[in-house]
């Protein structure tokens, strides 16, 4: 048994209608989903986790891409219900980056520190209970409910011929979120950390619609785009992700800690302070050197 990975691009014609365009998008996400449920729920490797929460992001982002050639009643709906769905495993992949990631990183600087393993301890027993919550999110109705919706949309998707065709969707999109992309991302180090989050968002949802229309371009000038924007991203990345562990381990506290969680969280603090600063410079090198591609489209 294994996860299922995005390994590949969907090949899109530039005569192919939007409609059809997003089916074939959203059923190559729904694919990625449906197999890492199987594991999720039969696994505790926290890779499935991972796997279903990229589905997830994919296929809302293949929906906001596609968003004016969309039922708008449907959409709503549909990206309400992808919310919860992604929000209620984004608990349990939080407590899997601290505990895989973080942690056996910051034991390891801080001379293995006995303070800090009370927060290990809890971040397991909390692990456990976010895992509880999101297998009975997978096996709920409302659940599958939402993919049997998409499946249901898919099939139903209307067929005109004088829809608007992909390649100009693909335009709009890829230019509209290249220049969000610029705009949030400028001074970085100056940012606050919701301005910071925002940058990385646009910069997922750029690397997402490249991915989706990158067949209808030049395969050379779309992959070194891509690929500068696959490292901003994973910059960006690190820096949400300490953010948010940051905001996990002061919740694993608890709001009255003893001495010894009081000592791990100031420690836990100081040095993750202290990483955030050293990515941030790297994260500002990295969009600069972005902002001077040329786009492929």
């Amino acid at each position: 048994m294994t996860t299922w990975r995005l390994t590949g691009m969907v090949s899109l014609d530039k005569k192919m209608q939007a409609n059809a365009a997003f089916c074939l998008i959203g059923r190559h996400c729904l694919a990625q989903l449906h197999i890492n449920q199987t594991f999720t729920l039969q696994s505790d490797d926290p890779e499935g986790v991972h796997q279903m929460r990229i589905a997830l992001r994919r296929l809302r982002a293949a929906m906001g891409a596609f968003r004016p050639v969309l039922d708008a009643e449907e959409y709503a709906r549909l990206a309400n219900e992808v919310h919860w769905a992604a929000a209620t495993l984004g608990a349990a992949r939080d407590l899997d980056v601290f505990l895989n990631e973080t942690f056996p990183l910051l034991f390891e600087q801080l001379n293995h520190d006995p303070c800090l393993l009370g927060l290990q301890d809890r971040a397991r027993i909390a692990k456990k209970e976010t895992y509880v919550k999101a297998r009975a999110m997978l096996k709920s109705r409302r659940f599958q409910r939402m993919l049997q919706s998409f499946e249901a949309w898919f099939e139903s998707m209307p067929s005109d011929e004088h829809q608007e065709k992909v390649k100009k969707v693909a335009e709009e999109r890829l230019r509209k979120r290249y220049k969000q992309l610029l705009r949030y991302g400028q001074s970085l180090g100056q940012a606050t950390i919701p301005e910071r989050h925002r940058a990385r968002i646009a910069c997922k949802k750029l690397r997402y619609s490249v991915e989706f229309f990158n067949s209808l371009y030049q395969a050379n000038d779309a992959h070194k785009f891509l690929k500068c924007l696959v490292k901003l991203q994973d910059a960006l990345g690190v820096l949400n992700d300490m953010a948010v562990t940051a905001g996990l381990v002061s919740k694993l506290a608890g709001r009255h800690p003893n001495k010894g969680m009081g000592d791990a969280l100031h420690i836990f603090s100081g040095w993750n302070s202290c990483r955030y600063m050293r990515q941030l410079t790297e994260a500002e090198k990295v969009m600069h050197a972005f902002s001077k591609l040329k786009p492929f489209w």
